[in-house]
């Protein structure tokens, strides 16, 4: 187990973020802010290199926090998190965080375009049109899907008391969907429809 550390102990920051390789992480060990960490290795000659929240870069983020993000469009992922996903369409990663929600729909959904459109809350043409330039192929079209996987349905609506039981339980929006068996975004709706939380105002 590492050995916290305090900021006094500055001489080997330098190798600790060579061996842990961002700031995030050399803070989460000496107990300091991820600044101050930044300003104490410039001062002994170690110029750090620019991260997102202590990843390498935004998509890392984004892979990281998988529970939350991965099954959202890109304006899922704007509405969620702006910052993120300007930080994505900076580094010119948005397009490889899509493709890891291109993927994760297609497996879900076995490669059903009709299925997964309508979970994902895009079209289907823009899902294929996904698939397609990471390589996948959906499935023949088989008309459109159940309606009991429509949000609209009242058979599978929850309540805004048990909506609001469960936001209380679960602090990350990825764990509210998986107890619903909603994907993020339906589940964003729901939290924003009912005003819970900080969905409320969006």
């Amino acid at each position: 187990m590492t050995k916290k550390l305090t900021l006094d102990e500055m001489e080997i920051l330098p190798e600790l973020y060579k061996e842990l390789g961002t700031l995030g992480q050399v803070a989460e060990v000496v107990g300091g802010q991820p600044e101050r960490v930044s300003l104490r290795l410039r001062e002994r000659g170690t110029i750090p290199q620019k991260t997102y929240k202590g990843y390498k870069n935004a998509l890392e983020y984004f892979k990281a926090h998988k529970d939350e993000y991965v099954g959202l469009t890109k304006y899922g992922i704007a509405e969620l998190n702006s910052g993120l996903y300007c930080t994505l369409l900076k580094e010119g990663n948005l397009k490889n965080a899509m493709r890891e929600t291109y993927l994760f729909h297609y497996k879900k959904s076995n490669g059903n375009a009709s299925r997964a459109a309508l979970v994902m809350g895009c079209s289907r043409t823009t899902l294929v049109k996904g698939w397609r330039e990471i390589g996948l192929s959906p499935q023949a079209k088989r008309g459109r899907p159940k309606t009991i996987c429509k949000i609209k349905s009242q058979k599978i609506k929850p309540s805004k008391e048990k909506l609001q039981e469960i936001s209380d339980k679960f602090e990350k929006i990825g764990k509210i969907a998986r107890k619903l068996k909603f994907s993020n975004s339906i589940t964003i709706k729901l939290l924003r429809e009912y005003e819970i939380g900080k969905y409320a105002n969006f």
